[in-house]
């Protein structure tokens, strides 16, 4: 079974009958995530990087949200590079929302899921937003602007 496989596999069991906040069902916003970051980097001519972003992608959220996986994903043949992206993505509480950006940005892969994961929440947001909503929005857009921002 291939890597991408097993990425499916881990973060379908993970999200199965998790619901985001917009009501829907979570596994087709990770599914998204993945495959955005893929197409934009392979378009990039970034491939390596591509191949190894839609893994991390389709898992971001499984071991924040359901840190019983973390064993099995750190187990399951993924990279090096795939596993640290992991860690970085997976926010501790306890740090302010600036200082978890800030390795992100450092790093490529977990900077475009990141980005991805934000540009793809900031999508789902309805029409007609109350001051919670807005107040999210904005503070993904300051997200996205730090990310964006960054240069290697």
């Amino acid at each position: 079974m291939s890597t991408y496989q097993i990425a499916l596999d881990i973060a379908k069991r993970a999200h199965a009958g998790q619901i985001r906040w917009d009501g829907s069902d979570y596994f087709p916003h990770v599914e998204t995530v993945g495959i955005n970051v893929y197409n934009s980097l392979k378009n990039r001519g970034l491939i390596s990087e591509a191949i190894l972003a839609l893994n991390v992608g389709i898992l971001h959220d499984a071991g924040e949200d359901h840190p019983e996986y973390w064993p099995e994903i750190e187990s399951a043949g993924f990279t090096d590079e795939e596993i640290k992206c992991l860690h970085l993505l997976n926010r501790n509480k306890d740090v302010s929302y600036v200082d978890y950006l800030i390795p992100i940005r450092e790093n490529l892969i977990a900077r475009e899921v990141k980005k991805a994961d934000l540009r793809h929440n900031i999508s789902c947001f309805p029409d007609n937003k109350n001051s919670y909503q807005r107040a999210k929005i904005n503070l993904y857009k300051l997200a996205l602007f730090m990310l964006e921002e960054y240069k290697d």
